[in-house]
């Protein structure tokens, strides 16, 4: 199997979620932005094949620097905040 880095997903998300998706760090989300950061996860980070029926699989997130934005749409819950913008890094399996 060979592997190479091939595809990145660029987000905008509420600065809430990152000490949760960075350092697993839950502390001071109520249940319901648990769940919501929980479910945009998963989805974001699901494995899928393309056109030529190649896998595609999540290996890591980066915060990108300076990309914090006082009232910008986060694509986590839907509504505007203060959000960071982070890349979703996934490997072509070939």
């Amino acid at each position: 199997m060979t592997f190479t880095i091939h595809e990145t997903f660029e987000y905008s998300i509420g600065e809430f979620a990152l000490p949760y998706l960075i350092n697993a760090d839950s502390t001071g989300l109520n249940d319901e932005e648990h769940s919501l950061v929980d479910e945009w996860f998963d989805s974001s980070t699901d494995q899928w094949r393309d056109a030529d029926d190649n896998l595609w699989v999540y290996t890591h997130m980066s915060v990108v620097e300076d990309s914090r934005e006082e009232f910008a749409y986060d694509d986590i819950t839907g509504h505007y905040g203060t959000t960071q913008k982070v890349i979703l890094f996934f490997i072509r399996v070939v």
